[in-house]
Formats: C-alpha cells, structure tokens, sequence
C-alpha cells in the first residue's frame, strides 16, 4: 500500500471542504478517526501535529493541499488550512530555496540545538529581572486588564506600550491601533488563525502611506496567546538561517519568514528535526531570540 493510502478517506473529506469553498477547518480527533474508521496513532495524542511529508497521517491532509495551522491536544483539536503554495514546497524541500548540497562549517561557540540547550536558554531567561518584570507586565496588561480588541483607546494603550517596551519604533502608533480595530481579531486570536499576523502587518498612515510592521504584528498577537503566534525579529531570523545553512533542516529563503504562515512552519520544521517536541512555540522563542542575541548581536 503506497504511503498515504490508509489515510485516503480523509484526504477525500478535505478535497470536499475546499469544493465547497471551506478553506480553514477545524476538527476533533475523534471526528477524524470517524472519517477514518480508525484510530489516530498514540502519538498524535501526545506531540503537536507537523507538516511532515514523512509521516503517512500527515499525508492524509498534505495530499489535499491543507496543512496544519494549529493543534490543541488539550482539547484535542485541530485547525486545517488550504496552502497549495505551502503544500508544494513542503513536498519539493526546493520549490522556495535551493540548498547547496555543501553545509557551512558550523561555529564553535554555537551548539546544536538540543533540549539541554533550550532548558538552559529558559532558564537564563527565567533569571534575568528585567525580562520577567517585562513579560509580568504586558501578560496583566493583555489577558487581564485589555483582553479585547474592540475599543480603540484599550487597543491603543497595548499597541503604546508594546511599541515602547520593544523599542519596535512605530512613531504613528494610533493608525495601528486604528487598524488593528478595524479588523476585529478577538475571534481569530481565540482561533490561532496564523493569517491574522498578516492581516495586521500592512498599516496605512494618515499620509496614504503603507508601513509593513510585520515583527510588531507578530508582537502583538503573542501577547494575547503566546503558544500559537510565536514572535518573528532578526535575532530569530538570524538563528534560522544559521541553522538551515549548517544542517538543512529545513529549505527556505529569508522572504518567507516575512509571510506568517510560512515562518510558523520553518519553526515546527526546527523543533521536528532537532527532536524539541516538548517544547512549545513560546520556549522555542524564547531559546531562539536570546540565543539570536548572543550569538549575533546588532551593529550599531
């Protein structure tokens, strides 16, 4: 039986959605092992799903053209969305970047990523003042005090304070606030919709200009849930490619960090293939940024 077969049914199921023009589905394990007449592998119940061609289940969505955009094992869900683009390139290894089959030498004061090294880098973190009195503050100020999106001048005090706190120098920050209001995220935050961080990036200012604040939008959706819109800035853009041109765990080209979607799944390719599975999106943010930090600082 070639690779996939078993999980045909449900590959049918999806190319169905899509004909009938449903491009995001979201779906209960239990409601795939129906479709299925089967159940899910063990496995599944214990590790975020992954885009990952290797694995037959994975096939089942990927041969529709969907991928996974979001996995809740607590409540055992799990979102589908249609990204040919996305699929394609998942499948080729090549269709975005090509990696000369040479690797670079690696550095020596760089370790391979490794759960030692992300325990040690969250660790570091948990002991550094300033980043806990920062993280302590934004979380009160956006799961407490703000929680919603649907009043300008609660938007506006969030989008101030992290503009300020991450120096990410938005000198009109109302039109983004303004903007932000405009596109009613609360339910798309709620539904770790992926896309929403592109959605927000492109702010028009008052002059008609378009400014894409694209690692401030990735901010400010972290901020709300944490563990699906990990954050994107150079520091982890530099780590990735380190990475990639030292051991291809993954082919990509810097642009497509810059489209949400994508840069989420050039980190689930990191944490597959450097065995960090237990590790959520937000540890693995915060490894990659402090290690981006250190490892590769800005000059000035």
């Amino acid at each position: 039986m070639p690779q996939g077969d078993k999980y045909k049914d449900f590959t049918r199921y999806l190319k169905e959605k899509h004909l009938q023009g449903v491009d995001s589905v979201t779906i209960r394990f239990s409601e795939i092992e129906e479709v299925l007449g089967f159940p899910l592998p063990e496995s599944t119940r214990n590790y975020s799903w992954v885009n990952d061609k290797t694995q037959s289940y994975a096939l089942g969505w990927m041969l529709a053209d969907f991928i996974v955009s979001k996995c809740d094992l607590a409540k055992q869900t799990v979102i589908f969305t249609y990204h040919p683009q996305r699929v394609e390139m998942l499948f080729s290894g090549t269709a975005a970047f090509t990696i000369s089959s040479k690797k670079n030498s690696p550095r020596d004061d760089i370790p391979a990523p490794c759960a030692k090294e992300v325990l040690y880098y969250l660790d570091r973190w948990d002991n550094t003042e300033d980043y806990i009195a920062q993280e302590k503050a934004l979380n009160k100020l956006f799961k407490q005090t703000y929680p919603h999106n649907d009043k300008i001048e609660e938007v506006l005090i969030k989008a101030s304070v992290l503009n300020d706190f991450y120096s990410t120098n938005i000198f009109k920050i109302y039109w983004v606030a303004k903007h932000i209001l405009t596109l009613q995220i609360d339910e798309r935050l709620e539904f770790g919709d992926e896309t929403l961080v592109d959605d927000i990036a492109p702010v028009t200012y008052q002059n008609g200009k378009i400014r894409k604040e694209y690692s401030f939008a990735t901010k400010y959706c972290s901020h709300h849930h944490p563990k699906d819109f990990p954050i994107y800035d150079d520091y982890i853009k530099k780590v990735l490619e380190y990475f990639r041109d030292i051991d291809h765990f993954c082919a990509f080209k810097a642009s497509d960090l810059l489209d949400y979607p994508k840069f989420k799944s050039v980190l689930c390719d990191f944490r597959l293939f450097y065995h960090l599975e237990k590790f959520d999106l937000k540890e693995l943010d915060q490894y990659l940024w402090q290690l981006g930090k250190l490892k590769f600082p800005k000059k000035y």
